[in-house]
């Protein structure tokens, strides 16, 4: 997923990933995407740059199954 989000950051495009907020199956949750996201961009400097300018944000679904409700 983040060398998807990359690509479109880098292409001006501005990514929001959506995590839940409890774990659902084997979806990530937004305090696990919290703690890995500054070890990615340790390791990875046009992350680090993307992430630093707003072009990457993570963000809690607030979702507590394997589906996020866009209905809203």
């Amino acid at each position: 997923m983040l060398p998807f989000c990359r690509w479109l950051a880098k292409r001006g495009t501005r990514v929001y990933i959506a995590a839940n907020h409890l774990p659902a199956l084997n979806d990530i949750t937004y305090d696990e995407l919290v703690a890995l996201l500054p070890r990615m961009q340790a390791i990875d400097p046009t992350l680090d740059e993307l992430v630093k300018g707003g072009k990457i944000v993570p963000m809690d679904s607030g979702g507590v199954a394997p589906l996020i409700d866009l209905r809203t």
